[in-house]
């Protein structure tokens, strides 16, 4: 919703209160004025709440301190005059926008990326202030985006995302003009974009195309979902039956033993609690731990936790216990993904728990096919890229069965085994959400540790890994039987 005018309450003349709008403020009063729930006008760091679940905390930033592609920081005095008008024009965005619609809080690193393209190419030319960004200037930075880009991106292309983002300040400059000219800082006097929009020259100047994701081949699919079906089946709850090491229930219990005086003597004793006991028991257990032996095969699915075997490959037990836990995980995630096309935000929305009422995992509901012939697994969640920019709850299909039938999806399991995974560490955990943060090192950490909510970025890694380790794509042809493209 639109906040205009932004307003401070301060002393008036006479010793009463009033409110003044916070371009009419005093600089030391500006510097006070809270502009975002976390971060007050004169914080070097604009801090903003995360509102998308998996969204990093710096996606939600915004750093008066950037370094600019010559080097120096924007916070340096040779450039004040230049993010005096930046933060005055991020403040109006924030507070006070033309358009009445607040920008979301995940903008925040894109927008620092704009002011860095503008403010940047700007230091350059030895342009402080908006004002002097004629028709000329603007043309010029236009025309010499293409350059500009590769020359300071890292990316091998140029995409239209980043075309977008260098021009945006542009676009903010010339719509908040009227508010910025009475804070005191005249601004563009034509519209930039009057003739074309910014995506016209996106499409003009990116190599690579925006929004738009080739589909994934069944040649890449299907092995890759059977792979990911397959841990989700008796790998799975040998997996959950290894986290018995987390749990450590030995610890403190009375515990009857041989003494060392005879073979058929015993006492009592206690289990300790401290590192050593815990290893030594942890030791132990997975040492002596059998993996199933799956139906048709004459092997268990897995080696013996044998540390020669370990030492091999690397690892230690516990290293291994972490790499076959994050499979599962990663299989159930892919699954959920895959089969139902939420995005990642919405993947990772998703809340921890199981419904009294229904024994389906949280956010789950069963409801009748328009025929009545089956039963239609829905689950609500968040879904974060809105045509306001802001979160809303959504409604994804799971899947469905016969009217009847006792049998679950796919997507339902994964549900579930995701629950019973983290069952360790939900009692401590700092957030409802499904997915938790791994902590720190290789092994799993203990049930005693307080984990946060996982973020996109780290399940994107967590799913790259998966295929990697364990999909086999070795045999696939050069082109898809469906391609869209020579040798896709």
């Amino acid at each position: 919703m639109r906040k205009i005018p932004a307003k401070m309450r301060v002393p008036g003349e006479g010793g009463e209160s009033v409110h003044r709008p916070m371009w009419e403020l005093k600089p030391n009063e500006l510097e006070a004025f809270q502009i975002t729930p976390l971060s007050k006008y004169g914080d070097v760091i604009w801090k903003r709440p995360v509102t998308t679940p998996g969204m990093n905390r710096s996606s939600c930033r915004m750093r008066w301190d950037m370094k600019l592609f010559d080097g120096s920081s924007l916070a340096a005095p040779q450039h004040a005059q230049r993010l005096s008008w930046a933060k005055k024009l991020l403040a109006l965005l924030l507070e006070a926008p033309a358009a009445g619609v607040i920008l979301a809080a995940g903008s925040m690193l894109s927008i620092q990326g704009g002011f860095k393209w503008l403010i940047s190419w700007m230091a350059d030319h030895g342009l402080q202030s908006p004002e002097e960004l004629d028709w000329d200037m603007v043309q010029s930075y236009i025309d010499d985006l293409p350059r500009y880009i590769a020359e300071k991106s890292d990316d091998d292309e140029i995409g239209e995302s980043m075309v977008i983002r260098a021009l945006m300040i542009l676009r903010y400059l010339w719509s908040e003009r009227k508010l910025m000219k009475k804070w005191g800082v005249p601004t563009l006097r034509f519209n930039p974009f009057d003739a074309h929009g910014t995506n016209f020259y996106a499409k003009a100047i990116a190599t690579k195309a925006r929004g738009w994701i080739p589909p994934l081949q069944d040649e890449v699919v299907i092995p890759l979902l059977n792979e990911a079906a397959w841990w989700l089946g008796d790998p799975a709850e040998d997996v959950i039956r290894l986290l018995e090491y987390v749990e450590d229930p030995g610890a403190g219990k009375k515990i009857e033993g041989p003494t060392r005086q005879s073979k058929t003597g015993t006492y009592i004793y206690t289990a300790g609690k401290g590192k050593t006991s815990r290893l030594k028991r942890s030791n132990c257990f997975l040492e002596q731990f059998q993996f199933t032996t799956l139906a048709g095969e004459v092997e268990p699915w897995h080696v013996r936790l044998d540390e020669r075997y370990e030492a091999t490959a690397g690892m230690t037990r516990v290293g291994r216990v972490r790499v076959l836990f994050d499979a599962v995980r990663e299989a159930c995630a892919l699954t959920v993904q895959g089969l139902t096309g939420m995005r990642i935000s919405e993947l990772m929305g998703i809340e921890s728990g199981v419904e009294k009422a229904t024994g389906l995992p949280r956010g789950v509901r069963i409801e009748d096919s328009a025929t009545g012939l089956y039963e239609v697994f829905v689950i609500r969640t968040v879904l974060s890229k809105t045509e306001k920019g802001l979160p809303r709850e959504m409604d994804w299909v799971l899947g469905m069965r016969p009217k009847g039938s006792s049998e679950e999806p796919l997507t339902v399991r994964a549900l579930r085994l995701l629950n019973r995974l983290y069952e360790p560490w939900r009692a401590r955990a700092k957030t409802n959400r499904l997915f938790l943060s791994n902590g720190l090192g290789l092994a799993l950490p203990l049930k005693t540790s307080e984990r946060t909510a996982m973020s996109s970025d780290a399940m994107r890694m967590a799913m790259k890994r998966f295929i990697e380790r364990w999909v086999d794509l070795s045999r696939l042809p050069n082109e898809s039987k469906h391609k869209i493209a020579d040798d896709d």
